[in-house]
């Protein structure tokens, strides 16, 4: 793997990425999941854990939430943001022996699991009598239904195929010269949360807000599409190396400074804005202590 266009091939296989589970919101889809070892990128075998085939998805959880028996088998715990509790946990179930040496469990989440649509958190915690062994983190991906009322955020969270259509980053046949999606899914999902992190941890501290539930979506996508091309950037700067072929020069990634130059524009952007509108959010806190209402500014 000497050259860069050899590189461009390999771009997400490595074993430690973190994979993506897609449903939607309110459906109870069976989803699968398949544990690796995040090191050797092998599949992990739940057998040597003492994990039947054939467990329950129901009865594991019963008998787990109840306290009558420790915790036996795979859990899936989503979270919305690390700082808050999880949002939902249910025990997986492996239906048969092959699966389970493959690593491969399978789960359902309930209504309650994919009320709130947006990207989660998640991981798989292989229990073993009451012993935690393994962890596997994924993220979750619950697409919006456009029949549901979003109570949470009314305008819903951005996703990941509005992202892909905001940079023309759609499918392997729109990037004629690379033959494959410029940005992995799970790329896009970290791009996504971190405009939102950005926005918690910038002062004033007001108007705390989660993945789920961050309402200003045209910004969000022009910081997200900064992070993603600052990304871009950094790997082919790392990786930029010109070499000829059959008298051909190639330089397939020096394009680099364009897309921090363009990210660099897009980053001040929101950073102007998110700044100007914090300011704005705490103002009109001041006003309504003023008038009598008990959310007093940050001062």
């Amino acid at each position: 793997m000497a050259f860069a266009n050899d590189c461009l091939d390999q771009i997400g296989t490595c074993p430690d990425n973190i994979p993506v589970i897609c449903t939607s919101q309110d459906t109870f889809e069976k989803l699968q999941v398949k544990l690796y070892d995040m090191c050797g990128g092998t599949p992990l075998d739940l057998t040597v854990y003492d994990i039947p085939p054939g467990s329950s998805s129901s009865s594991s959880s019963s008998s787990s939430s109840s306290g009558t028996a420790p915790k036996h088998g795979v859990e899936i715990v989503l979270k919305e943001a690390t700082q808050l509790p999880y949002s939902y946990c249910v025990m997986a179930d492996m239906p048969t022996t092959e699966e389970a040496k493959a690593g491969t469990v399978n789960f359902t989440l309930t209504g309650r699991g994919t009320e709130k649509p947006g990207i989660f958190l998640g991981t798989a915690i292989v229990w073993e009598h009451g012993v935690a062994r393994k962890q596997w983190p994924f993220y979750m991906d619950i697409r919006p239904r456009l029949d549901i009322y979003n109570i949470w955020n009314p305008g819903w969270p951005i996703t990941v195929p509005e992202i892909r259509l905001s940079i023309r980053d759609t499918c392997p046949e729109v990037n004629f010269l690379i033959d494959k999606v410029e940005f992995e899914t799970h790329e896009i999902i970290w791009a996504i949360r971190q405009p939102v992190d950005q926005w918690n941890e910038t002062p004033p501290p007001v108007a705390p807000y989660v993945v789920t539930d961050f309402p200003f979506r045209y910004h969000w996508t022009r910081a997200t599409v900064a992070e993603l091309l600052r990304m871009a950037a950094i790997w082919m700067r790392r990786n930029d190396l010109d070499y000829s072929a059959g008298g051909v020069q190639v330089m397939d990634t020096k394009k680099w400074p364009d897309y921090l130059r363009l990210s660099d524009m897009l980053r001040k952007e929101w950073t102007d804005w998110m700044k100007q509108k914090k300011i704005e959010i705490n103002l009109s806190g001041a006003y309504a202590s003023l008038g009598g209402y008990k959310n007093n500014p940050y001062r």
